[in-house]
C-alpha cells in the first residue's frame, strides 16, 4: 500500500487539483476489490471518499473541497501487466470559493458542481460562482437540481431567471455564446445539441430583457452548466422551485399543487386526449383531480374512454364505496354570477368502463372528478373528449320525437296515433 497526502495553506483558501495523465490498473470489477486507487476528500483515509478507481481511466480530474487531500494506492495481485498511474498536482486559491452553493451541496471530487434535492414542493436560489461578485474567466459548474420521482410524490422544476448578465464578445450575434452562457437540459441528461430544433435544452448568454419565460424540466429532474470564457460578469441569479407534476394534459389550474385541469373548444380545438396523473405510469394514492370540459354556448361535450381500470373490485352492479373512483358531472352556469350547479351522471370503478357520456342538449360543459385512496394504485384511465354541434335528443335528423324539460306532467302518443296523420305528439311525464 502506498498513500500520498497533499497539504495545502487554509490561510489562502488553498484547494488542491489532480490530474491523471495516465491511469491503468487491474480491473476486478464495479467495486475494484484487486487493485485500486482511494481519494478521499481531507488530510487522511477516514476522510470522506471521492472515489474508488481501478481498471483504465481516461480525464480522470478531482479537485479538493478545502486544502488537503489523501489518496491510497492498494495492490493485491502479483504481475506487473498493468501500467499503474501518473498524475499531476496544483494547489491555488484560484480554483472557485464553493461558499457561493448556498442552497445544495457541493459533489465531491468536482471544481464547483453542486446537487440540489427536493425537501417536498421546496424552492431556493442558485447563483453563478463567486456571485455577487464577477465570476471567474475559464470555470465549468453544473448544477443537478432533483424533484421528488417516487410512489406517492411526482414533481418537476421551475426555474425563474431573476438576474442574468452573462457578457458576450464584442461584435458578436444574438445567440452566440461562445465566450460563456448556461445550458440548460430540460431531461436532467448532458447531451450535445442536434440543432436549433432540439428542444431538450437551450443556451442563455448575453444581458437578455427580463422576465424570461420560465423553464420547466421535463419530468423530475433538469441540469444547468454554466461555462465561462476570457470574460467576465455578474452572472445569473435563479429562483428554483419544486412544484407537483400530475402529467396531465389541458390547462393546469396556477396553483401547480392542486390536481385541476380544463379542456376548452376553441376554433381550432374541437377533440383531444386527457387520462390520470401519470399515466401510463401508476397514478399516485390520496388524490383527488378535477376536469373541467367546456364547450362553446352552441356544442355539447362527449367523453369517450379507451383504457379504464382503477384499484378496487367495482362492477356496474355495486356504489364504489372505499375504493378508487371516477364520477362525471354535467355542469351549468345557474344565475348571472355564473354559480354553477353540478349534476351527477355517473360513478364508476374497478374495471366498469363508462360508456360514451355526452351532455344533455342545452348543457354545454361536463366534470370528471378523480378520488383515489391510500392503498392500491394502477395505471388508471385514457380517453378522448370531444365538443360536437349541439342537437336535440329528438330532431328533425334523427326522427320522431321531442325534449321535455320543465313539465310536470303531459301525454305522449305514438306519430300518426289514432288515424294514421302525423300530428303534434302529446306527453304525460310521471316523477318516480
Amino acid at each position: 500500500m502506498c498513500s500520498y497526502q497533499f497539504l495545502g495553506q487554509r490561510s489562502t483558501n488553498q484547494r488542491v487539483r489532480i490530474e491523471f495523465m495516465d491511469f491503468d490498473l487491474f480491473s476486478g470489477g464495479a467495486h475494484c476489490p484487486y487493485d485500486r486507487l482511494t481519494i478521499h476528500d481531507g488530510a487522511t483515509e477516514q476522510d470522506p471518499v471521492i472515489s474508488t478507481n481501478c481498471g483504465p481511466q481516461r480525464g480522470l480530474i478531482v479537485f479538493s473541497s478545502q486544502e488537503n487531500l489523501f489518496i491510497s494506492f492498494i495492490t493485491n495481485r502479483s504481475g506487473g501487466e498493468n501500467r499503474g498511474f501518473h498524475a499531476i498536482f496544483e494547489f491555488s486559491e484560484n480554483y472557485v470559493n464553493l461558499e457561493f452553493i448556498t442552497a445544495g451541496e457541493h459533489v465531491r471530487g468536482t471544481e464547483c458542481d453542486q446537487r440540489i434535492l427536493s425537501t417536498g414542493r421546496s424552492n431556493g436560489i442558485i447563483k453563478s460562482p463567486n456571485s455577487p461578485f464577477l465570476y471567474q474567466p475559464n470555470v465549468e459548474c453544473r448544477y443537478f437540481i432533483e424533484g421528488l420521482n417516487n410512489a406517492e410524490d411526482l414533481e418537476r422544476v421551475r426555474l425563474t431567471v431573476e438576474m442574468f448578465r452573462m457578457p458576450q464578445l464584442l461584435g458578436a450575434e444574438k445567440g452566440d455564446c461562445s465566450a460563456g452562457g448556461l445550458t440548460v437540459w430540460f431531461t436532467g441528461v448532458e447531451s450535445r445539441s442536434s440543432g436549433p430544433s432540439d428542444t431538450t435544452q437551450t443556451t442563455l448568454c448575453g444581458t437578455p430583457n427580463l422576465p424570461l419565460p420560465a423553464l420547466f424540466s421535463a419530468d423530475s429532474k433538469i441540469l444547468l452548466k454554466f461555462y465561462s470564457g476570457t470574460t467576465q460578469g455578474l452572472g445569473f441569479r435563479i429562483l428554483y422551485q419544486f412544484e407537483t407534476y400530475f402529467k396531465v394534459p389541458g390547462i393546469a389550474h396556477p396553483d401547480s399543487n392542486i390536481c385541476e385541469f380544463r379542456f376548452q373548444s376553441g376554433p381550432h380545438i374541437k377533440s383531444g386526449d386527457f387520462h390520470s396523473p401519470r399515466h401510463p405510469a401508476n397514478y399516485p394514492p390520496n388524490t383527488n383531480c378535477t376536469y373541467i370540459f367546456e364547450g362553446a354556448a352552441n356544442e355539447q361535450a362527449r367523453l369517450e374512454f379507451d383504457l379504464f381500470r382503477l384499484s378496487g373490485d367495482g362492477n356496474y352492479n355495486n356504489d364504489c364505496q372505499n375504493q378508487d373512483y371516477v364520477d362525471i358531472f354535467e355542469t351549468s352556469a345557474v344565475d348571472s354570477r355564473q354559480r354553477r350547479r353540478d349534476m351527477l351522471i355517473g360513478r364508476y370503478c374497478g374495471t366498469a368502463m363508462p360508456a360514451p357520456i355526452i351532455s344533455r342538449f342545452g348543457v354545454h360543459d361536463l366534470k370528471l372528478r378523480f378520488v383515489t385512496d391510500a392503498t392500491g394504485v394502477t395505471n388508471g384511465f385514457r380517453g378522448r373528449y370531444m365538443f360536437q354541434p349541439a342537437e336535440p335528443t329528438f330532431s328533425a335528423t334523427k326522427g320522431c320525437g321531442e325534449n321535455i324539460r320543465n313539465q310536470t306532467h303531459g301525454r305522449i302518443a305514438f306519430p300518426d296515433f289514432p288515424d294514421g296523420e302525423k300530428s303534434v305528439s302529446k306527453y304525460t311525464v310521471s316523477r318516480v
